[in-house]
């Protein structure tokens, strides 16, 4: 079998990847965002920042995503989440990101996952989210992590907020700016795996209660289900919710803040891992 998908543009794209099959990707090709793919999200509601989904903040350009965060006078402006909720939703496989993330004071750049609903807890009102990479720049580190979050609160998996052994750390963090990594997971019935550059740095299982149970949410059932894509390129401020200590963006740090995509590709087995497109998503929820 051809290992390799040629577009029409000419690249070759890894069909196989981890024993599966590319089901969906996007490469960013052409000059604007695929809307058959993406549509805009947004997940923060923080005071002192403008949302503005203009060509200025966000757009396709030289095979990239391009988000970008600006300074207007004391305010900031930025594009809001890039988000796959209606169109493309998948369960199980693995879920690959290469782009330059911005490490600069004050950035908050992520890629991460989220259930579509409260799907079968509905007493419980919660929903699971996996984090595949955010940046901190106050801790020089790249985070996965795995959260739910609902009627009774909020609770951070697996341990604990500040436990460094799950992260991981670039000799150089200033090559996140200049230079494109990978970032994936690989998530099945039994575990989840973080990579960064094809290399995996920690391994969770679901459904050890030692790891990821607590006493709010008695069973890790939203991993198990359906989830879909965000993408962010947000800020920590003196305003924000929360903020990692040091973390938040002064006048004196530099701008623009900008994170640039070359591609998001989704691999799956034929068995046991599913994709819904559009109109599927409502089927389960």
């Amino acid at each position: 079998m051809n290992s390799f998908l040629i577009t029409d543009t000419a690249d070759k794209i890894p069909i196989e990847k981890h024993g599966r099959q590319l089901v969906w990707h996007d490469e960013f090709q052409g000059n604007k965002i695929n809307s058959e793919k993406w549509h805009m999200l947004r997940s923060m509601y923080t005071e002192g920042r403008i949302y503005d989904n203009s060509e200025k903040h966000i757009r396709v350009e030289n095979g990239n995503l391009h988000m970008r965060i600006c300074r207007n006078g004391d305010t900031y402006s930025l594009p809001e989440g890039l988000a796959t909720k209606n169109t493309m939703n998948f369960k199980y496989g693995y879920l690959e990101m290469r782009a330059r993330l911005p490490y600069r004071h004050g950035a908050w750049p992520s890629f991460w996952t989220r259930g579509n609903s409260v799907f079968h807890n509905k007493d419980l009102g919660w929903f699971a989210e996996t984090d595949i990479a955010e940046v901190f720049s106050s801790v020089c580190r790249v985070s996965p992590n795995l959260h739910i979050w609902g009627n009774h609160g909020h609770t951070m998996l697996p341990g604990e907020e500040n436990n460094m052994q799950r992260t991981y750390k670039f000799d150089n963090p200033d090559t996140l700016n200049s230079e494109y990594h990978t970032y994936a997971y690989e998530w099945d019935r039994e575990t989840i795996k973080f990579y960064v550059d094809d290399t995996c740095y920690f391994k969770t299982y679901i459904d050890d209660r030692s790891v990821l149970l607590c006493d709010n949410y008695p069973t890790a059932e939203g991993f198990h289900e359906p989830q879909y894509i965000i993408l962010n390129n947000e800020l920590f401020t003196e305003k924000s919710e929360w903020a990692p200590a040091g973390a938040a963006v002064t006048a004196a740090d530099e701008m623009p803040i900008d994170y640039y995509v070359d591609y998001i590709r989704l691999y799956q087995s034929r068995k046991n891992e599913y994709i819904y497109i559009k109109d599927e998503i409502s089927q389960y929820l």
